[in-house]
């Protein structure tokens, strides 16, 4: 098997299908080190060797060092959820003893309430929720309870976080080295104006439920916010860099939860969350083609943008940095073009002292030169270690047309 596409398909195939063809002829070395890499990047390890257990006499029958030390980065995977469990745990203890509102989002409660097993679920890292007004204090409420932010910078100017990111620094405890990501909005605000923040809606925080982690019951998304949500991050924030895992979200969500798909499609409308749905939805049919979604979608994607977005769901991260900027620039609107690249060349104050680590200060355009150093060497790197059996700027292309369209 020497094209890299089929065995993408024939990967994601068995992987999220069960279907058994990627293994009807023995893969080559190259082969399984790309499906290594595969594994790693896109936090599939553990369903990988699930899904090569779940298949009888497959596993005895492909087993190699490569299986052997995917099988061994699988194990780690339960005692890596049960690190989360115990920060989730700690993390209610500190906010719902001051009494702050919060919520849990996405990946936990996917894990510990639709998941039929939590490790299957690999999180990157731990995202709750706070009301803005809210931000400062928790934060500053962690810091006391032994976490700390990601660069040396310790001292956050919260408004201007309000104002320009969806989440402050990334906070973690040496207790449980897990990255924090402390909300205050779902959707980045150059995607998503305040008018179409979910969050603020009344119902975010009148309706949310409960999941249970440990002895606890801690709050968190509704279905119908978290599968909006997931959807609007995966596909408009991310471009399908959560790779096969959104499919297992999607699936999981909408087979072992209730969703009252008028609130849902209620929700769809506010956000103007259309195109993504008809893409999430049209890819979960693809793969799972027995599962019912409730109502009808109001577009229907073409062939070459699924093919185009099964591809994006594995590709190289390394270089998909450049792809994206390029093929951004290459499918928006002059306007929204030069909108880009001066947000891209003047970032804020925030982005500045954050990737410098250093605190804030009023004179951060001092050293803009540094940030167009980094930018410069950065972009020259990926253009030129791009791998064009890897590269996906074509597919790329063909996504924002349709979501920019």
């Amino acid at each position: 098997m020497n094209d890299t596409n089929a065995l993408r398909e024939m990967f994601l195939d068995f992987i999220i299908r069960g279907d058994l063809r990627l293994f009807n002829v023995k893969l080559s070395e190259t082969e399984w080190q790309i499906i290594i890499k595969w594994c790693k990047e896109h936090r599939l390890t553990y369903l990988f060797i699930h899904k090569v257990k779940q298949s009888g006499t497959l596993y005895s029958s492909i087993h190699n060092s490569y299986l052997e030390q995917l099988e061994n980065k699988a194990n780690r995977a339960p005692l890596r959820q049960l690190k989360i469990q115990a920060n989730l745990l700690h993390l209610h203890r500190i906010l719902s003893g001051h009494n702050i509102d919060y919520q849990v989002l996405k990946g936990s409660i996917l894990a510990f309430r639709y998941y039929p097993n939590s490790a299957m679920r690999r999180m990157r890292d731990i995202d709750i929720i706070v009301k803005p007004q809210s931000l400062s204090q928790a934060c500053e409420l962690l810091l006391e309870h032994g976490y700390s932010f990601g660069g040396e910078s310790q001292d956050i100017d919260y408004e201007a976080y309000i104002e320009s990111e969806k989440h402050a620094p990334h906070l973690s405890h040496p207790d449980f080295n897990i990255v924090i990501e402390v909300h205050h909005r779902l959707c980045r605000p150059d995607l998503r104006q305040e008018s179409l923040e979910l969050s603020m809606l009344s119902d975010f925080w009148q309706e949310s439920e409960s999941v249970t982690v440990g002895n606890q019951e801690l709050p968190c998304q509704t279905p119908e916010m978290l599968l909006a949500h997931i959807i609007h991050h995966s596909v408009r924030e991310n471009a399908f860099n959560n790779g096969p895992v959104f499919i297992f979200d999607l699936y999981f969500l909408i087979s072992n939860g209730t969703v009252c798909w008028e609130k849902f499609h209620a929700y769809c409308d506010y956000m103007d969350l259309h195109k993504e749905v008809a893409i999430a939805f049209s890819l979960l049919v693809y793969f799972y083609p027995d599962i019912k979604v409730g109502g009808a979608l109001e577009m229907i994607p073409e062939a070459k943008l699924l093919d185009a977005c099964k591809q994006l769901m594995l590709c190289d991260l390394d270089q998909k940095l450049y792809e994206r900027l390029s093929s951004a620039l290459q499918t928006k609107s002059n306007k929204d073009r030069f909108t880009h690249l001066r947000k891209l060349l003047l970032p804020t104050k925030e982005r500045i002292n954050q990737h410098l680590s250093m605190s804030s200060s009023r004179f951060y355009w001092l050293f803009l030169p540094v940030w167009w150093f980094f930018l410069f060497k950065l972009l020259i790197s990926q253009y030129w270690g791009r791998n064009k059996k890897t590269q996906t700027s074509n597919e790329l292309k063909v996504l924002y047309r349709w979501l920019n369209k």
